[in-house]
């Protein structure tokens, strides 16, 4: 609404600006209604009990890594070994995932010869 000249725009953000901007092009009168409501509803916050989440609902079914990465072999066991065995300080997610796949591969081919 402008008065005299003055549109009062002039103390407001850049958001704000664009906002009525948008609300003059649109002629949508609840747009800054709409607009606070949601950015208010993103803002609160459940309370919780204390008693986290434990015991509540269906347990869902954990995907191992192994089946992840479609393989026979364990690779959370080996994944143990390394770290436990101390063969370096630093070790990749996928070093377990690729030594679990060569073993797979070695042992199908070892028992493929043994079938023949």
């Amino acid at each position: 609404y402008v008065m005299g000249g003055y549109d009062g725009t002039n103390q407001l953000s850049s958001v704000e600006k664009l906002e009525i901007q948008q609300s003059n092009n649109n002629n949508n009168d609840n747009f800054f209604y709409k607009k606070h409501v949601q950015s208010s509803a993103k803002t609160t916050k459940k309370k919780m009990s204390g008693k986290g989440k434990g015991g509540r609902g269906e347990k869902k079914s954990t995907t191992t890594a192994s089946a992840k990465a479609g393989l026979q072999f364990p690779v959370g066991r080996i994944r143990r070994y390394l770290r436990q065995g101390k063969y370096a300080t630093r070790m990749g997610a996928g070093a377990p995932v690729y030594l679990a796949a060569v073993l797979e591969y070695l042992c199908a081919e070892i028992l493929e010869l043994a079938g023949n």
